[in-house]
């Protein structure tokens, strides 16, 4: 990896410091405005999306809800957007009341304009928000995440998510050292995150996760409230119709993350060699030949006992396996 070269700690702090004082003061001016009731009606098709860091997850559920409220109770929050020269307005929160107004048939919008913002701060004004907002997943706030630090590192995403990958094998062990530029590049995050998602370096870096994820499990967490933590393990099922019946059943059960890991664990039981598969059904065939009525009576109480447990293991077993067929 190239050496990154950054400025001293107290300096970059003091850049975060500036960035984020810009950020609380455009924040502050919306507030003001929107007790005030000092908004606007624009029209809809005069709004343009931003041209970076616009990779924006939403529920169309939401949407349709939030269509739904504005046409029985109207728009309550007003939107915010910054005056472009070209008489047009660049969007910088609201990007769901925007689709909920087009899916209203609504053709104007109540908004807060606002002048003199920087294509930084309208930027993060944007990724805070949508890593604040009411409901949020873990992917999308990771991703938003990312984005809100390359910008206030001024490094690209890639490079970012490069240095993250090196935290976590610095922390687990697997890499000796980190270079002088890595440890200066660790510490500003930790400033960053300090002061923004107020989660720590090893949350983050555990996190990259999401990056791997399929995009039917990004779905999943975005519309159907798919936990973060069953995403990750039912995304280790790379066959399509198995993680499929497995992510429906994940949704319609909710179970904990012992419980999917088995599910996991089962379906991926077709890696088992012929010879273990053979070896579990000639032991199976031994025991039932051996487990007769008469025999079993014969046993001294503690070892019926430890024959009851073991019978209600096997029973679970194949009980969750007959489950899991019978959704394939």
């Amino acid at each position: 990896m190239a050496k990154m070269k950054f400025e001293r700690k107290g300096a970059f702090a003091a850049v975060v410091e500036e960035e984020n004082a810009k950020v609380e003061a455009a924040l502050k001016e919306v507030e003001k405005r929107v007790s005030s009731n000092d908004v606007v009606m624009i029209d809809i098709d005069k709004i343009t999306n931003p041209k970076k860091h616009d990779r924006v997850g939403y529920s169309q559920s939401t949407i349709n809800e939030m269509s739904l409220s504005f046409k029985e109770i109207g728009q309550l929050q007003p939107i915010v957007v910054r005056a472009l020269a070209n008489g047009k307005y660049e969007r910088i929160i609201g990007f769901r009341r925007i689709l909920a107004a087009k899916e209203a048939k609504w053709t104007q919008i109540k908004a807060i304009i606002l002048d003199d913002i920087s294509d930084d701060v309208a930027a993060l004004m944007m990724l805070s928000e949508n890593m604040h907002r009411e409901d949020p997943n873990i992917y999308d706030q990771t991703i938003k995440l990312i984005e809100f630090i390359s910008i206030s590192m001024g490094i690209s995403e890639d490079e970012l998510i490069k240095l993250l990958y090196r935290f976590r094998n610095f922390d687990s062990d697997r890499l000796g050292n980190l270079e002088e530029g890595e440890k200066e590049a660790r510490e500003k995050i930790e400033i960053i995150l300090e002061r923004t998602a107020k989660i720590t370096l090893r949350t983050l870096s555990d996190r990259l996760r999401v990056l791997s994820l399929d995009e039917d499990i990004i779905h999943a967490m975005r519309e159907r409230g798919l936990p973060y933590i069953n995403a990750v393990e039912i995304n280790k099922v790379k066959n399509d119709e198995d993680r499929r019946v497995l992510l429906e059943r994940a949704i319609e059960e909710r179970p904990s993350k012992n419980e999917v890991i088995a599910w996991v664990k089962a379906f991926k039981s077709g890696d088992v060699t012929e010879s273990q598969k053979n070896g579990v059904v000639e032991m199976a065939k031994k025991v039932t030949k051996m487990l007769t009525a008469k025999s079993i009576k014969n046993f001294a109480k503690a070892d019926q006992e430890k024959l009851a447990e073991y019978f209600t293991k096997i029973d679970e077993i194949l009980s969750q396996n007959s489950k899991l067929t019978c959704k394939k």
